[in-house]
């Protein structure tokens, strides 16, 4: 586990199986700033065990899209945010547009070149 000084609630915001991972986005309490995402990627070993990582929402975005098969070279810094209370967060940027709600749901929309 990979510390970077976030306070992770109980219950995640969003939440993914994939394959052996699982991908999930918290809401840091800890920050003066109310809703300040980060992400947790975890890799299920044998043995029920797992490998659990805690990463800035841009690099976690960065590793979803690429889980997904895009080829894109997508920068960090080429990644924003909005967040919609407690019930959708929105990423956008070159990439296009990824939507995620509370309840787990997925929207992305690629950007048309």
């Amino acid at each position: 586990m990979i510390e970077n000084g976030y306070e992770k609630k109980e219950t995640p915001f969003f939440s993914m199986d994939i394959q052996d991972s699982r991908y999930q986005i918290y809401f840091n309490s800890d920050k003066v700033e109310k809703y300040e995402p980060y992400g947790v990627i975890s890799t299920i070993l044998e043995d029920d065990k797992f490998l659990e990582e805690e990463i800035s929402v841009e690099e976690w975005v960065i590793r979803l899209l690429r889980h997904f098969g895009s080829a894109e070279d997508i920068k960090q810094g080429g990644i924003s945010y909005s967040v919609d209370e407690d019930k959708k967060l929105r990423f956008f940027g070159e990439f296009g547009t990824l939507t995620l709600d509370k309840d787990s749901n997925l929207l992305y929309e690629s950007e048309s070149t």
